[in-house]
């Protein structure tokens, strides 16, 4: 793109703008890192009435019924999560409180029957009529039930699930467990006491641990999608998520260690608490937690940051932690007492040392029923989308981060001596220039003029450097014109120097474009988001410098500019040109 500035003698030159294509991805998600040539700003716009929170993505720029369905949608799933999660606990405190009574996991009784109810069951007459001989034949029958998949092969002597009902439905024709046992009466009972690893994850605390990720998740995304607030420190919600969700972190890593260290007797950990670190690492953009940060805090972009990294390291250890816990039922689960062999029910042919020696007597696959089952299968169905759907997200963010579209073009310059009336009508006759007035653009077939509006055409052709939110753009806008306003002055003031201009509109220029860019966290009008606003506002500053009318000292915030996008890597080459 052909345009007219002027080198270090004042001589004026046509030019070409060298477009330092950096990534600004569109949206973002829960793992964006912000760093000088990060994403979107999201820390403070100042108002009259004080400091506002101000978003961190382009959902504002959601049509507004859009965005009000959406948010329904997110209430909707909040308050059903929420619901669901009371209905969860008020269960589970139901069922201790009126349970039969404390398990003592040290009496005789336990370390014989544990919670399986064996010891009144074979005293019964059984309601359903059960042939305790095909019980036995079906015990050692190769082909029911299969139990290859946990690594016993040939040893087939497990009840199945499928073989007798589990609710002791009168509907059902199964004969129950209850049923069932009666045949076992004259058999031996092992003494044992549980790991850990025995405690199964049940469908109630599996779901107990999606609907709390739910929660907190949803909660961020309802920020997402609100309009920026008025800083708040002490927004008791906010707090409670953030307790819960530290205090959940550092229980996950606990437990997860336990499991690493000894598999066979740990108890399973969460396989969704490292969505709690990621919502926790994107909910430190927002209201209230960015109010307690000043702009470019280094602080809060370390957290931030740490946040990410951490939630990466907590991915890739719930994979290990769901290959460890697929193998649970290979698992050995208890362990044999074999002190209190003798004394216990029943016979067998077998010494006490057989029995305590073979460990698949005390793996014990897992017992549930059908309806718990199925609900593990959605749990599981959650589990793997979100691992899934984690590197997907992260990935593209930083493809997009570190993988720019430049655009390769060919640069045409012109002196602006005794030869540019002549090579202008030539410009004319070609169809490059209309005005005769440079810079021109050959783009995509089409010729473009106008600097200004060059910029604006490839913004948003690009998708880039224009804003994401209406604010935003109108933010560019509203620079840009104050820009051409003061190209006006300083064209004008090459005509002719005068001490207007140097010692008057140029100060008045900077210190009106410096409020905007005091304005935001990050060295960018945007915050830390380039737009094509910040490439004029740079040449503005750099021909001001060529023609000695600079002011001496810059605003603060435009001094932080210039020194941040003079560092950018494109345009540090380009300037080294000179």
């Amino acid at each position: 793109m052909a345009g007219r500035n002027y080198d270090r003698r004042g001589q004026q030159r046509a030019h070409a703008y060298h477009y330092d294509q950096l990534s600004q991805p569109r949206r973002h998600a829960q793992s964006d890192v912000e760093h000088a040539t990060a994403t979107g700003s999201s820390y403070v716009s100042r108002k009259s009435d004080g400091r506002t929170c101000r978003s961190q993505y382009d959902t504002l720029d959601l049509p507004v019924v859009k965005r009000r369905v959406f948010r329904c949608i997110v209430w909707f799933g909040l308050i059903a999560a929420v619901c669901f999660l009371g209905y969860n606990m008020a269960y589970q405190i139901l069922a201790v409180v009126k349970g039969s009574g404390h398990t003592d996991v040290s009496t005789p009784e336990f370390t014989l029957y544990k919670n399986s109810q064996f010891a009144s069951c074979v005293q019964r007459t059984p309601q359903r009529a059960v042939n305790c001989t095909l019980l036995e034949a079906n015990l050692n029958n190769p082909r029911y039930p299969d139990l290859d998949w946990i690594g016993q092969q040939d040893r087939h002597h497990f009840m199945s699930g499928p073989g007798y009902q589990i609710t002791n439905d009168a509907r059902d024709p199964r004969p129950s467990w209850c049923d069932m046992a009666s045949c076992l009466a004259e058999w031996k009972v092992i003494p044992s006491t549980p790991r850990n690893s025995a405690l199964g994850l049940t469908a109630l605390k599996a779901w107990m641990h999606l609907l709390i990720t739910a929660v907190v998740v949803l909660w961020t995304i309802n920020k997402m999608l609100s309009l920026p607030e008025t800083c708040n420190r002490h927004n008791p919600i906010d707090w409670s998520l953030l307790i819960w969700q530290v205090g959940e972190l550092g229980l996950w890593w606990w437990a997860f260690g336990t499991l690493v260290s000894n598999p066979d007797v740990a108890e399973p950990v969460s396989l969704v608490g490292w969505v709690s670190t990621w919502n926790m690492a994107t909910s430190f953009r927002f209201h209230p937690w960015s109010c307690f940060f000043d702009r470019d805090s280094k602080t809060r972009r370390g957290i931030i940051i740490g946040l990410n990294v951490l939630t990466f390291i907590q991915w890739a250890a719930t994979i290990h932690a769901l290959r460890l816990q697929d193998s649970r039922d290979s698992m050995q689960k208890y362990d044999c007492l074999d002190s209190g062999i003798e004394s216990a029910p029943g016979s067998s042919a077998c010494s006490d040392e057989r029995l305590c020696s073979t460990t698949w007597l005390f793996q014990n696959p897992d017992f549930m029923s059908e309806d718990n089952e199925t609900s593990l299968v959605f749990y599981k169905v959650a589990v793997y989308y979100q691992i899934v759907i984690y590197p997907l997200i992260a990935g593209a963010e930083a493809f997009d981060l570190l993988i720019f579209k430049g655009i390769d073009f060919e640069e045409r310059l012109y002196l602006k001596d005794n030869t540019w009336p002549e090579t202008k009508e030539r410009l004319k006759k070609q169809g490059l220039t209309r005005s005769g007035q440079v810079p021109a653009l050959e783009y995509k077939g089409l010729i473009l003029t106008g600097h200004i509006p060059i910029l604006r055409f490839l913004s948003r052709d690009l998708g880039r450097y224009d804003g994401s939110t209406n604010q935003d753009k109108y933010l560019v806008d509203v620079v840009s014109d104050i820009y051409v306003d003061w190209r006006v002055h300083w064209v004008t003031n090459l005509k002719g120097p005068n001490s207007e201009y140097k010692d008057k509109i140029a100060p008045q220029y900077y210190d009106l474009i410096a409020r905007f860019y005091a304005d935001h966290e990050g060295p960018y009008l945007l915050g830390h988001v380039v737009s094509y606003a910040d490439f004029a506002v740079y040449v503005s500053i750099d021909n001001d410098a060529r023609t000695g009318t600079l002011p001496a000292t810059l605003p603060d915030s435009l001094a932080r500019f210039k020194t941040a996008f003079e560092a950018r890597p494109n345009i540090a080459d380009y300037v080294k040109q000179g």
